[in-house]
């Protein structure tokens, strides 16, 4: 299943968003960010290491999908569209970081970038 173009700008706003949040002269802790999606309402949810809520938005066509090989090719599609375009270069974080797509309880499910 692919996203609409319209859902695709939607998660790229909302994780452009986030990533606002560490430009600053001052470097953040954060190591990575924590991507976590409720299958049965859609709902993306990103976290900081410290399970501080950064960012949520709602993926229509993730209302009732289950299958995380799904979220993973296309968060994995979108964040690399994103590195390429450069979102994430002005980050002032602790490198490397991740992106990194978790079940319910927090556990690492894969790297995403």
């Amino acid at each position: 299943m692919s996203l609409s173009r319209e859902t695709q700008e939607m998660l790229q706003n909302t994780i452009t968003k986030m990533a606002t949040r560490y430009i600053s002269a001052e470097e953040s802790n954060v190591t990575d960010f924590h991507i976590r999606v409720n299958g049965d309402n859609g709902e993306l949810t990103i976290f900081d290491d410290d399970d501080n809520t950064l960012a949520r938005v709602h993926i229509k066509e993730w209302e009732g999908e289950h299958n995380e090989a799904v979220y993973e090719k296309e968060l994995q599609n979108e964040l690399a569209k994103m590195h390429q375009k450069g979102a994430f270069d002005s980050l002032n974080i602790v490198k490397p970081y991740s992106f990194v797509l978790t079940d319910e309880d927090g556990q690492s499910i894969v790297d995403l970038l």
